[in-house]
């Protein structure tokens, strides 16, 4: 397969599609506050829209879905609101959204939201017992979507380790891009793929000079699904702390102790980049007076230190360091992986009163993995990391999986590129990535181009088990030029249907204008089939135009729900329209 897409006809009907929805949907939010005044309108819609305008008079923000490389820490938006239309399954709703996000020095956060969409129109076919104001069903039908009014709760960042520190990160929340060391068996691992569904998930680690820990959950209400946990040492550093201990030094890396501020791709965070400034460092110092020949203390300001980057070490950085070797063991598993579905006797899916498919049987399935890892090279401008993880899904019969990659960051902090190339060979019921976006679908689906659902689990056992090996590759690229970013992952390996696209882009044009988005599929063979947006793609795109104190913000988001007509899961597309903005303290 050419790496190189031609891009076909259907990509720019989607495009077309795209900004013909932006502009219809502009049409309905501006016709909703001309409806307020019309006095064919209902009263109840009146009303809703008077209390939404009143709500509107305090100024808004939005937390939206974040592109690849840029924060989703929250902003210096204390107290935030949104507010808008919102269509759905060509039903049209209100959409408001207050919350409220804290900083604490950087060290520590967390923000909260409180979404809520009312029904403005049940369009056809009409949902029974459906009323104008009435909250949409699937928001809040469950325990677990109370969940919703946390986004995130937050202590560091995750994935850097810094030489003579200890460095440590919690995050719980919604999350975007999970993953467990390189990335080899979960990789960009999205927890809320289905509109009906919300979960909270965990990423937290630990850095030493000594060694590491990871661990990683999908949610923390379904504690027994998706789960993962690596570990792993630095032998030069062990054997160096064995040393100092007999000698009687004090190893520095036990005296430091403070969490990661660093974007995964090098950064600053929007509320680094507002409190950046330092308090100057004063002291006192005595002097003779040249005239009268007494001593008095004066107090001097001292010269400014140069700060240091949040990927720069404290320590002098050394080029070559025995230390930047690691050995990792990471085992993932779900806890609850559907086997079978229950079916009825035309084949069709039993669904609960939540509207989830019902499972008729489930087990542990399991994948564990050993990698190595050493940064030769690490100066200001470069830096060169090969890598390589073998690994084996439990259960199954010689299936084992070896990747070999090589990590190269090149520029400095403000404008840098990314390029990670990565070989793999595997046999032929190995699957890369196991954990991947699609998984929260996949684990009930695995085929969603047909209404004969199995699961990911039963395609995994039904896999070959003495096929020949396969080779491929998965190549990475991450360009950042200031706020500018763009992300590009592409995955071929020998056979049908075994590629996989990425691409996000975030552009911001001064302070006026934004546009950011995703896309991603998998399953596909020809490069015609790549960009064609089907129910194995998904992505997110924002438009954001700056107005002064509010931002008009226009979303288009494709997530998943289980249809009961159809017998499989459907993509579903959410359109919005509203107005966000903030107020800081």
């Amino acid at each position: 397969m050419q790496v190189i897409f031609n891009f076909p006809e259907n990509i720019y009907f989607f495009v077309a599609k795209l900004i013909k929805k932006i502009i219809f949907l502009t049409h309905i939010h501006l016709c909703t506050f001309t409806f307020a005044f019309d006095k064919q309108f209902p009263m109840k819609k009146k009303l809703l829209l008077i209390i939404s305008l009143y709500l509107f008079s305090f100024s808004l923000y939005s937390q939206v879905w974040t592109p690849p490389g840029v924060s989703s820490r929250p902003t210096s938006d204390t107290f935030t609101y949104d507010f808008g239309i919102n269509q759905y399954n060509k039903d049209t709703y209100l959409y408001l959204a207050p919350g409220l996000n804290m900083n604490f020095n950087n060290k520590w956060g967390f923000s909260i939201q409180l979404p809520v969409n009312l029904l403005l129109n049940d369009a056809e076919p009409k949902t029974p017992g459906a009323k104008a104001g009435q909250v949409r069903s699937i928001d809040y039908d469950s325990k677990s979507d109370y969940q919703r009014v946390l986004n995130n709760f937050w202590i560091g960042n995750y994935g850097v380790y810094k030489q003579k520190e200890i460095t440590y990160s919690l995050f719980v929340g919604k999350m975007y891009d999970g993953y467990i060391g390189h990335g080899t068996i979960i990789n960009r691992y999205v927890n809320n793929q289905r509109v009906d569904v919300y979960k909270l998930g965990v990423m937290a680690d630990i850095n030493t000079d000594y060694g590491g820990v990871q661990v990683f959950t999908n949610s923390i209400y379904d504690r027994k699904e998706v789960n993962a946990g690596r570990g792993y040492v630095r032998p030069f550093g062990i054997i160096s702390g064995i040393m100092d201990l007999f000698s009687g030094k004090k190893n520095v890396a036990m005296l430091a102790a403070n969490g990661n501020v660093l974007d995964d791709v090098g950064r600053k965070k929007v509320n680094e980049e507002i409190n950046s400034s330092q308090e100057e460092e004063r002291y006192v110092e005595i002097e003779t007076d040249p005239v009268t020949g007494q001593k008095k203390a004066v107090e001097k300001t001292a010269p400014k230190k140069e700060r240091l980057l949040d990927n720069e070490e404290s320590a002098p950085n050394k080029v070559f360091d025995l230390n930047r070797f690691a050995l990792g063991y990471t085992s993932a598993y779900d806890g609850t992986a559907p086997t079978a579905l229950d079916l009825d006797t035309t084949g069709s899916i039993r669904f609960d009163k939540t509207n989830n498919a019902k499972v008729k049987s489930n087990r542990r399935q399991g994948v564990e993995g050993y990698d190595a890892e050493f940064k030769i090279i690490s100066t200001d401008t470069f830096e060169l990391t090969p890598y390589a993880d073998y690994n084996r899904i439990k259960n199954v019969q010689n299936s084992l999986g070896r990747h070999y990659g090589i990590i190269a960051k090149i520029g400095s902090r403000e404008i840098n590129v990314t390029i990670r190339p990565e070989y793999r060979t595997m046999s032929a019921n190995y699957i890369p990535m196991y954990f991947d976006s699609f998984y929260e679908i996949e684990r009930y689906q695995v085929n969603l181009d047909t209404n004969f659902p199995y699961t990911k689990y039963e395609y995994l056992q039904n896999k070959p088990t003495d096929g020949e090996t396969i080779k491929g590759y998965f190549n990475t690229l991450i360009v950042n030029i200031y706020k500018v970013g763009f992300e590009a992952n592409y995955e071929d390996y020998k056979g049908k249907n075994n590629s996989r696209v990425f691409l996000g882009a975030y552009l911001p044009i001064g302070t006026f204008f934004r546009f950011s988005a995703f896309y991603t599929k998998k399953g596909f063979d020809k490069n015609t089939e790549a960009f064609r947006v089907d129910d194995k793609a998904q992505g997110a795109v924002e438009v954001a135009i700056n107005l002064g104190p509010l931002t008009l913000r226009v979303q288009d988001r494709r997530r998943w729900v289980l249809d009961s007509d159809t017998n499989q899961f459907k993509a579903k597309d959410e359109q919005m329209v509203f107005f966000s903005g903030g107020t800081a303290f």
